[in-house]
């Protein structure tokens, strides 16, 4: 009796990646097209530049284990509380015990191993 309940979800869930899909795909010939347009803008203006060869900037969302200003104001208060002079690592160490995750509950790997 659950196999149609399945078979929906499963076929919704296809329908908008689907979608999602073709909206990408949209997407991907616009900017061909427009990288085209600045090949061609490139060749008017300096004939022997292959455009193929320049290396493309490839942008990835940072891990942020912090608000902007947040990770800061917590090393400072480590070190405010703290008895003696403490050294980098010791204070990383504290701060991924006491650290509360804004984003998501995982740590970014750089963060998360420290040994």
């Amino acid at each position: 009796m659950a196999e149609p309940l399945v078979v929906s979800a499963l076929t919704k869930k296809r329908a908008e990646i689907d979608g999602a899909l073709r909206d990408t795909e949209k997407r991907i010939a616009e900017l061909r097209a427009e990288r085209d347009v600045i090949d061609a803008a490139i060749r008017i203006f300096d004939p022997s530049r292959v455009p193929n060869k320049i290396k493309p900037i490839l942008r990835r969302p940072k891990p942020r284990m912090f608000r902007h200003g947040q990770c800061s104001r917590a090393v400072f208060e480590t070190l405010r509380v703290a008895e003696a002079p403490m050294t980098v690592r010791a204070i990383a160490e504290r701060l991924v015990v006491t650290a509360q995750p804004t984003h998501s509950t995982e740590c970014p790997r750089s963060v998360a191993v420290i040994a």
